[in-house]
């Protein structure tokens, strides 16, 4: 179980979907998991919500890979299009990522 003490660190792949604004709005308010990177190559699309919800632009990443070299990662979580589900799939469990 993750604790405070112990966040579990999550990156998001992909804004696409509107369900990020929910999962970035009830992030905030968790102690149990770190929100560390978001992959998103729209840098406007990004943009918006780095400022929407007030979120270091550190964190931000064009590339899944990108990400990686940058961050420790323990959980993936994703708002893309349907037709992407497949790049994140392929991308994703190689890597031990679920």
């Amino acid at each position: 179980m993750q604790s405070a003490d112990n966040p579990l660190k999550v990156a998001v792949i992909g804004l696409t979907y509107d369900h990020a604004h929910g999962f970035l709005s009830q992030q905030r308010d968790r102690k149990d998991i770190q929100l560390v990177g978001i992959v998103e190559p729209n840098q406007e699309w990004a943009a918006y919500y780095i400022n929407r919800y007030h979120l270091d632009p550190n964190i931000l990443f064009s590339s899944f890979d990108a990400l990686l070299s940058k961050t420790r990662v323990e959980a993936v979580t994703t708002f893309v299009g349907t037709f992407e589900h497949r790049r994140v799939v392929e991308c994703v469990p190689p890597r031990g990522y679920m």
